[in-house]
This record gives structure tokens, C-alpha cells and sequence, in this order.
């Protein structure tokens, strides 16, 4: 909505809303003549939405607060996206996508296979390039008392171990989202992502593929699946707890 209570001071923005726009019209588009809807992005694009951004969102009687949302896309028909860890049984097969910062491109489009199971029965992954891993660790650094999370790193996890299963007693990794289900890592998150500039918080979502790695060759000849038409789902996550006035 370019103007959304019609008076032409207000900024352009997206906005979540239970009453539907009106086509035909340019500026306050649910006909309220007031800025009433759920959450809202300020933004320029009118042709989408931010795939990641900060909204700002009513949470009712806490008032309006910023909340990170993203927007997955996944095929026509397919239903609403898992958002709670998969059954570690289905979750064999996976890629990545997000939008990666600069240092990490390599985790576009990734694609991992089951590759084992830890000693507390966690599945971990293995990526089909790159030798990158995905595992779940208690504690990265050892200590009984640590904060569980599954972990993107260049080392192999060691599955005889309970704790810190690099062995480097250090919490060394390229990524990262905390986590307490050991099953099987989120289907979609935000993960703290190290990148050239320091950490920061991106949206990877896991695209089960339920294809086996039989070869390089059989791989390249494999056709890409193609989206036939996208849904937007939202996962929100609360990285600020602040009141807006």
C-alpha cells in the first residue's frame, strides 16, 4: 500500500491484513482510511515482498513490536511447510537455500545426505560438496552444561562422542541455530551464519529432496525440479522485544 490511510505522508509498505485490498484503487487500499492491519515493512518494491526483513507486528496487548519474518517458497498444493523438525527417519535427503552473505555462497543450494547417527542417536549430514557437515552437539565446547545446537562445520563430527564432537573443546563452525530437538535439525531458521563481516542471522530453509547420491554422473543428469507456483508462508521469529510507539 503506497498510502495507507489515503492523507499522502504515509511510506510505502507491505502489509499483513484481515480485510482485503481493493484492485482498483492506488493508496489505502482496504478503504478504512486509517493505517489498522496486523504487521507492515516499510518498502519501495512493489513487485514482492522482502524474502527477510524486519516488520514491525501488533502482538496485541504488548503493543507493536519488530519481529523478523521470512517467506519460503514451496510448491502449489504442497500444504503448509513443516516448520517443527522433521521425523529423523524422512529427513535423508536436503538442500539449502537463503540468501548467503559474501564468504559463505557455497551453502546455496547445497545438498546433504544422511551420513550416520551420533552416540545420543542424532542423524548427522554430509554435504555432496565441499566436505561441510551438519550435526547436532550438546555442548560445542564440553562442558556438561552447554547450549545444544545443530552446527554447520568443516569438521567431521565424531559419533562416539557426547559432547564438543569436533574435538577442538571450542565452539568453531560456520554456522549455527540453537536447538534442543537432537531428531533433526528445522526445516526452516534463522541461523547465525559466519560471514566476512563478522556473524550474522540468516534464513536457510531445508528443501527435502528424498534423493540418494548415487554418483556424480547419475547427479548431473538428474532434472531439477521446478517450482510450478509459490505460496508464502511465514515463520516468525522474535529478535527484538521492544514496544514501538
Amino acid at each position: 500500500d503506497e498510502d495507507c490511510d489515503g492523507s499522502g505522508k504515509k511510506a510505502a509498505r507491505w502489509v499483513i491484513d484481515p480485510d482485503p485490498p481493493n484492485k482498483d484503487r492506488m493508496r489505502d487500499l482496504d478503504q478504512d482510511f486509517d493505517c489498522m492491519y496486523h504487521a507492515r515493512v516499510d518498502s519501495e518494491d512493489r513487485q514482492q515482498p522482502p524474502t527477510a526483513g524486519d516488520w514491525i507486528v501488533f502482538c496485541g496487548g504488548e503493543g507493536w513490536k519488530v519481529q523478523k519474518l521470512a517467506l519460503v517458497q514451496h510448491p502449489l498444493g504442497a500444504g503448509v511447510p513443516e516448520i517443527a523438525p522433521a521425523a529423523p527417519d524422512t529427513l535423508v535427503n536436503f538442500s539449502f537455500s537463503g540468501t548467503f552473505c559474501a564468504g559463505r555462497e557455497i551453502l546455496q543450494d547445497l545438498e546433504f545426505d544422511k551420513a550416520g547417527r551420533t552416540r545420543s542417536g542424532s542423524n548427522f549430514f554430509k554435504s555432496r560438496r565441499h566436505d561441510l557437515y551438519m550435526y547436532h552437539d550438546p555442548s560445542c565446547e564440553g562442558p556438561l552444561i552447554g547450549t545444544p545446537r545443530w552446527i554447520i562445520d568443516d569438521d567431521a563430527p565424531n559419533p562416539q562422542r557426547e559432547r564438543d564432537l569436533d574435538e577442538d573443546s571450542q565452539c568453531l563452525y560456520l554456522a549455527r541455530v540453537d536447538s534442543a530437538s537432537s531428531m533433526s535439525p528445522p526445516l526452516v531458521a534463522f541461523w547465525k551464519v559466519q560471514c566476512e563481516g563478522g556473524w550474522q542471522d540468516i534464513c536457510i530453509a531445508m528443501n527435502v529432496t528424498g534423493e540418494e547420491n548415487v554418483g556424480e554422473a547419475s547427479a548431473a543428469r538428474r532434472p531439477r525440479r521446478r517450482l510450478a507456483a509459490l505460496i508464502l508462508s511465514i515463520l516468525v521469529l522474535i529478535l527484538a522485544d521492544e514496544s514501538l510507539p
